[in-house]
Protein backbone atom coordinates (compact mmCIF):
# COMPACT_ATOMS: atom_id res chain seq x y z
CA UNK A 1 0.00 0.00 0.00
CA UNK A 2 1.11 3.40 -1.03
CA UNK A 3 2.14 6.52 1.61
CA UNK A 4 -0.87 8.27 -0.27
CA UNK A 5 -3.57 5.36 0.31
CA UNK A 6 -2.23 4.44 3.89
CA UNK A 7 -3.00 8.01 4.78
CA UNK A 8 -6.40 7.89 3.32
CA UNK A 9 -7.12 4.65 4.78
CA UNK A 10 -5.93 5.68 8.23
CA UNK A 11 -7.93 8.91 8.09
CA UNK A 12 -11.57 7.13 6.75
CA UNK A 13 -10.79 4.88 10.23
CA UNK A 14 -10.54 7.98 12.27
CA UNK A 15 -13.30 9.52 10.55
CA UNK A 16 -15.65 6.37 11.17
CA UNK A 17 -14.66 5.86 14.90
CA UNK A 18 -14.75 9.73 15.50
CA UNK A 19 -18.48 9.33 14.14
CA UNK A 20 -19.08 6.13 16.09
CA UNK A 21 -18.17 8.43 19.06
CA UNK A 22 -20.41 10.86 17.78
CA UNK A 23 -23.23 8.66 18.63
CA UNK A 24 -22.02 7.48 21.73
CA UNK A 25 -21.89 10.83 22.97
CA UNK A 26 -25.17 11.95 21.53
CA UNK A 27 -26.93 9.01 23.51
CA UNK A 28 -25.24 9.68 26.79
CA UNK A 29 -26.33 13.70 26.14
CA UNK A 30 -29.75 12.70 25.47
CA UNK A 31 -29.80 10.20 28.56
CA UNK A 32 -28.41 12.94 30.90
CA UNK A 33 -31.30 15.56 29.79
CA UNK A 34 -34.46 12.68 30.07
CA UNK A 35 -32.66 11.20 33.34
CA UNK A 36 -36.37 12.17 35.14
CA UNK A 37 -37.42 9.96 32.67
CA UNK A 38 -34.85 6.91 31.67
CA UNK A 39 -33.97 6.40 34.86
CA UNK A 40 -35.61 3.37 36.54
CA UNK A 41 -35.42 5.05 40.36
CA UNK A 42 -34.74 8.09 41.76
CA UNK A 43 -30.70 8.13 42.86
CA UNK A 44 -31.18 8.48 46.38
CA UNK A 45 -33.77 5.94 46.97
CA UNK A 46 -32.60 3.46 49.49
CA UNK A 47 -33.50 -0.37 49.50
CA UNK A 48 -31.95 -1.76 52.39
CA UNK A 49 -33.32 -5.00 51.54
CA UNK A 50 -31.49 -5.85 48.30
CA UNK A 51 -28.16 -3.83 49.29
CA UNK A 52 -25.05 -5.32 46.83
CA UNK A 53 -27.62 -6.90 44.48
CA UNK A 54 -26.06 -8.08 41.74
CA UNK A 55 -26.66 -7.18 38.27
CA UNK A 56 -30.28 -8.74 37.14
CA UNK A 57 -33.26 -8.40 34.96
CA UNK A 58 -34.33 -6.61 37.47
CA UNK A 59 -31.63 -4.04 38.27
CA UNK A 60 -29.70 -3.84 35.20
CA UNK A 61 -26.41 -2.75 37.12
CA UNK A 62 -26.73 -4.01 40.35
CA UNK A 63 -27.29 -2.07 43.57
CA UNK A 64 -24.40 -0.47 46.07
CA UNK A 65 -24.27 -0.76 49.92
CA UNK A 66 -27.18 1.15 50.60
CA UNK A 67 -29.58 -0.54 47.92
CA UNK A 68 -29.60 2.07 45.57
CA UNK A 69 -29.81 1.17 41.71
CA UNK A 70 -26.53 2.01 39.91
CA UNK A 71 -28.15 2.37 36.64
CA UNK A 72 -30.33 5.60 37.98
CA UNK A 73 -27.19 7.05 40.03
CA UNK A 74 -25.11 6.20 36.68
CA UNK A 75 -28.01 8.21 34.69
CA UNK A 76 -28.28 10.96 36.68
CA UNK A 77 -24.41 11.01 37.28
CA UNK A 78 -24.15 11.88 33.76
CA UNK A 79 -25.73 14.97 34.18
CA UNK A 80 -22.79 16.44 36.72
CA UNK A 81 -19.83 15.09 34.78
CA UNK A 82 -21.73 16.71 31.31
CA UNK A 83 -22.29 20.13 33.25
CA UNK A 84 -18.48 20.37 34.26
CA UNK A 85 -17.54 19.18 30.97
CA UNK A 86 -19.37 22.07 29.43
CA UNK A 87 -18.81 24.40 32.18
CA UNK A 88 -15.23 24.24 32.45
CA UNK A 89 -14.88 24.24 28.40
CA UNK A 90 -16.74 28.06 28.37
CA UNK A 91 -15.02 28.91 30.99
CA UNK A 92 -11.01 28.15 29.64
CA UNK A 93 -12.41 29.12 25.97
CA UNK A 94 -13.39 32.51 26.99
CA UNK A 95 -10.64 33.43 29.28
CA UNK A 96 -7.77 31.41 26.82
CA UNK A 97 -9.22 32.90 23.83
CA UNK A 98 -8.77 36.88 25.28
CA UNK A 99 -5.17 35.92 26.99
CA UNK A 100 -4.01 34.45 23.28
CA UNK A 101 -5.58 36.95 21.23
CA UNK A 102 -3.92 39.37 22.96
CA UNK A 103 -0.49 38.26 24.00
CA UNK A 104 -0.25 37.23 20.01
CA UNK A 105 -1.69 40.44 18.68
CA UNK A 106 -0.40 42.99 20.76
CA UNK A 107 2.60 41.67 21.84
CA UNK A 108 6.29 43.09 23.29
CA UNK A 109 5.45 43.58 27.54
CA UNK A 110 2.49 42.13 27.02
CA UNK A 111 2.97 38.85 25.27
CA UNK A 112 6.04 38.34 27.79
CA UNK A 113 3.66 39.00 30.52
CA UNK A 114 1.08 36.58 29.60
CA UNK A 115 3.25 33.80 28.63
CA UNK A 116 4.64 34.00 32.21
CA UNK A 117 1.32 33.63 34.02
CA UNK A 118 0.50 30.54 31.60
CA UNK A 119 3.48 28.97 32.02
CA UNK A 120 3.33 29.13 35.54
CA UNK A 121 0.18 27.86 35.33
CA UNK A 122 1.33 24.94 32.94
CA UNK A 123 4.55 23.99 35.40
CA UNK A 124 1.30 23.10 37.83
CA UNK A 125 -0.49 19.51 37.27
CA UNK A 126 -3.91 20.14 36.55
CA UNK A 127 -5.60 18.12 39.82
CA UNK A 128 -2.75 19.11 42.34
CA UNK A 129 -3.78 23.04 41.23
CA UNK A 130 -7.71 22.08 41.40
CA UNK A 131 -7.17 20.38 44.82
CA UNK A 132 -5.05 23.59 45.64
CA UNK A 133 -7.38 25.93 45.17
CA UNK A 134 -10.31 23.89 46.80
CA UNK A 135 -8.76 23.47 49.44
CA UNK A 136 -8.55 27.06 49.90
CA UNK A 137 -12.26 28.15 48.37
CA UNK A 138 -13.77 24.97 49.83
CA UNK A 139 -15.78 21.98 47.62
CA UNK A 140 -18.66 22.27 45.76
CA UNK A 141 -20.11 22.23 42.45
CA UNK A 142 -18.92 25.35 41.67
CA UNK A 143 -15.81 25.93 43.25
CA UNK A 144 -14.95 22.45 41.09
CA UNK A 145 -16.02 23.75 37.67
CA UNK A 146 -13.91 26.88 38.28
CA UNK A 147 -10.72 25.52 40.24
CA UNK A 148 -10.98 22.92 36.49
CA UNK A 149 -11.90 26.09 34.03
CA UNK A 150 -8.73 28.26 35.41
CA UNK A 151 -6.39 25.34 35.16
CA UNK A 152 -7.48 24.33 31.43
CA UNK A 153 -6.66 27.73 30.43
CA UNK A 154 -3.17 27.51 29.36
CA UNK A 155 -4.16 24.78 26.80
CA UNK A 156 -6.46 27.61 25.32
CA UNK A 157 -4.57 30.36 25.36
CA UNK A 158 -0.64 28.92 24.20
CA UNK A 159 -2.69 27.60 20.66
CA UNK A 160 -4.74 30.79 20.25
CA UNK A 161 -1.30 32.99 21.10
CA UNK A 162 0.58 30.91 18.31
CA UNK A 163 -2.10 31.33 15.88
CA UNK A 164 -2.65 34.70 16.30
CA UNK A 165 1.31 35.86 15.87
CA UNK A 166 0.83 33.74 12.38
CA UNK A 167 -2.49 35.64 11.37
CA UNK A 168 -1.29 38.79 12.42
CA UNK A 169 1.40 38.75 9.60
CA UNK A 170 -0.42 37.28 6.85
CA UNK A 171 -0.97 39.67 3.59
CA UNK A 172 -5.02 40.20 4.12
CA UNK A 173 -4.11 41.23 7.64
CA UNK A 174 -1.83 44.36 6.71
CA UNK A 175 -4.39 44.91 3.92
CA UNK A 176 -7.10 45.21 6.13
CA UNK A 177 -4.64 47.69 8.55
CA UNK A 178 -3.73 49.41 5.53
CA UNK A 179 -7.28 50.06 4.45
CA UNK A 180 -7.68 52.19 7.81
CA UNK A 181 -9.59 48.60 9.98
CA UNK A 182 -9.19 49.53 13.63
CA UNK A 183 -7.64 46.78 15.48
CA UNK A 184 -10.93 45.33 17.04
CA UNK A 185 -12.26 45.08 13.19
CA UNK A 186 -8.95 43.20 12.45
CA UNK A 187 -9.46 40.87 15.64
CA UNK A 188 -13.00 39.99 15.37
CA UNK A 189 -13.13 40.10 12.14
CA UNK A 190 -10.13 38.01 10.35
CA UNK A 191 -8.03 36.76 13.22
CA UNK A 192 -10.70 34.86 15.78
CA UNK A 193 -12.60 33.28 12.94
CA UNK A 194 -9.65 31.51 11.39
CA UNK A 195 -9.37 30.51 15.20
CA UNK A 196 -12.41 28.58 15.44
CA UNK A 197 -11.70 25.28 14.40
CA UNK A 198 -8.72 25.05 17.06
CA UNK A 199 -11.24 26.24 19.33
CA UNK A 200 -13.35 23.98 18.71
CA UNK A 201 -11.04 20.97 18.74
CA UNK A 202 -8.96 21.91 22.08
CA UNK A 203 -12.58 22.45 23.79
CA UNK A 204 -13.22 18.63 22.27
CA UNK A 205 -10.74 16.85 23.77
CA UNK A 206 -10.66 19.17 27.07
CA UNK A 207 -14.70 18.10 28.23
CA UNK A 208 -13.16 14.98 28.49
CA UNK A 209 -10.10 15.82 30.63
CA UNK A 210 -12.70 18.06 32.99
CA UNK A 211 -14.70 14.77 33.49
CA UNK A 212 -11.86 13.02 34.52
CA UNK A 213 -10.54 15.55 36.51
CA UNK A 214 -13.98 15.96 38.64
CA UNK A 215 -13.71 12.04 38.72
CA UNK A 216 -10.47 12.02 40.12
CA UNK A 217 -11.63 15.49 42.77
CA UNK A 218 -14.47 13.31 43.76
CA UNK A 219 -12.75 10.00 44.36
CA UNK A 220 -10.29 11.89 46.63
CA UNK A 221 -13.13 13.47 48.91
CA UNK A 222 -12.76 16.94 47.05
CA UNK A 223 -15.66 17.32 44.80
CA UNK A 224 -18.81 16.90 44.36
CA UNK A 225 -20.65 15.80 47.91
CA UNK A 226 -22.31 12.27 48.41
CA UNK A 227 -25.22 11.47 48.23
CA UNK A 228 -25.13 13.64 44.97
CA UNK A 229 -24.97 11.09 42.07
CA UNK A 230 -21.05 11.36 40.37
CA UNK A 231 -19.08 8.86 38.96
CA UNK A 232 -16.00 9.72 40.73
CA UNK A 233 -17.87 9.50 43.91
CA UNK A 234 -19.33 5.96 42.88
CA UNK A 235 -15.83 4.76 41.93
CA UNK A 236 -14.57 5.64 45.68
CA UNK A 237 -17.28 4.50 47.53
CA UNK A 238 -17.12 0.80 45.11
CA UNK A 239 -13.28 0.41 45.66
CA UNK A 240 -13.98 -0.48 49.36
CA UNK A 241 -16.54 -3.26 48.49
CA UNK A 242 -14.49 -4.46 45.41
CA UNK A 243 -14.80 -8.28 46.85
CA UNK A 244 -18.50 -8.22 48.11
CA UNK A 245 -20.07 -6.02 45.19
CA UNK A 246 -17.09 -5.19 42.17
CA UNK A 247 -19.79 -3.95 39.92
CA UNK A 248 -19.79 -0.90 42.27
CA UNK A 249 -16.49 0.48 41.21
CA UNK A 250 -16.27 -1.45 37.71
CA UNK A 251 -19.11 -0.11 35.94
CA UNK A 252 -19.08 3.80 36.61
CA UNK A 253 -15.20 3.65 35.74
CA UNK A 254 -16.34 1.60 32.66
CA UNK A 255 -18.90 4.03 31.99
CA UNK A 256 -16.13 7.04 32.47
CA UNK A 257 -13.96 5.61 30.04
CA UNK A 258 -15.95 5.06 27.62
CA UNK A 259 -16.87 8.81 27.88
CA UNK A 260 -13.27 9.88 27.40
CA UNK A 261 -12.82 7.61 24.86
CA UNK A 262 -15.72 8.93 22.88
CA UNK A 263 -14.60 12.69 23.53
CA UNK A 264 -11.05 12.05 22.66
CA UNK A 265 -11.76 9.82 19.20
CA UNK A 266 -14.28 12.32 18.66
CA UNK A 267 -11.99 15.39 18.67
CA UNK A 268 -9.30 13.72 16.76
CA UNK A 269 -11.92 13.57 13.93
CA UNK A 270 -12.65 17.17 14.21
CA UNK A 271 -9.30 18.02 14.14
CA UNK A 272 -9.06 16.26 10.66
CA UNK A 273 -12.05 17.37 9.32
CA UNK A 274 -11.22 20.84 10.23
CA UNK A 275 -7.57 20.79 9.07
CA UNK A 276 -6.77 22.79 5.91
CA UNK A 277 -3.67 21.00 5.40
CA UNK A 278 -5.70 17.30 5.86
CA UNK A 279 -8.25 18.61 3.23
CA UNK A 280 -6.31 19.57 1.00
CA UNK A 281 -4.24 16.66 0.21
CA UNK A 282 -5.08 14.93 -3.20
Amino acid sequence: MSSRRRFFHNLLIVRKTAGISAVVLTLLVAVAVAAPVVAPKSPSDQDLDHRYAPPSRERIMGTDNFGRDILSRIIWGARISLSVGVVVVLIATAVGTLLGVTAGYVGGTVDRAVSFVVDLLMAIPLLLLAMAMLAVFGVGLFNVMLAIGIGSIPMFARVIRAETRTIRNLDYVAAARSMGATHVRVVFKHILPNTVASIIVIGTTRVGTAILTESSLSFLGLGIRPPTPSWGIMVAEGRLYLEQAPWMALIPGVVVMITLLSFNLFGDGLRDALDVRLRGVR
